[in-house]
């Protein structure tokens, strides 16, 4: 990496891989301090790929080479680079981080009970909605869709998981 680099702005792999000097276009997310779409055509020009906008975090996903990478953490209006990738939950840990295995031992079944998921939406799965569909509500805060879906899956992922474990209560 080059002297000088504030490195307060780039996630600890991004540095790695900036100090490897790796070659590689590597899979971002940029979120700016304040007006990300003044920064929209140097994004666009250094990408190799854009992949999403990313309203919530005022940024996006994209990939872009190490160069591209230090072009744009030169730049104050760049709040936090962070390389993208995905993310896993281990339910064996949350379980018991959340004290779910005493609930189920004090006889709570879930039955009976609605459960509300604030998340990125629920898409309509077969497993959700047969034989008798459990969506009984759908909101959506960004796009203001009135059917139910899920632009990112994670909602649907936890809708899965309640679905599957009906015997607990979370």
């Amino acid at each position: 990496m080059k002297k000088n680099v504030n490195t307060t702005k780039l996630c600890p792999i991004i540095q790695s891989k900036l100090n490897s000097n790796n070659k590689d276009i590597l899979p971002i997310i940029i979120s700016y301090k304040n007006n990300k779409n003044m920064a929209d055509g140097k994004v666009s020009s250094l990408s190799n790929k854009m992949s999403y906008e990313l309203p919530i975090v005022n940024g996006y996903a994209c990939e872009m080479s190490s160069s591209a990478i230090l072009e744009m953490n030169a730049d104050p209006n760049v709040e936090y680079i962070s390389y993208d990738t995905r993310v896993f939950a281990v339910m064996d840990i949350a379980r018991k981080t959340v004290g779910a295995e005493q609930v189920f031992k004090d006889g709570y079944t879930g039955k009976e009970v609605t459960v509300a998921i604030i998340d990125t939406g629920v898409s309509p799965h077969n497993d959700l909605i047969y034989p008798t569909n459990r969506i009984v509500g759908f909101k959506d805060f960004i796009n203001k869709e009135t059917r139910p879906y899920d632009d990112n899956g994670h909602g649907t992922q936890v809708a899965g998981l309640i679905r599957q474990n009906l015997s607990f209560v979370f």
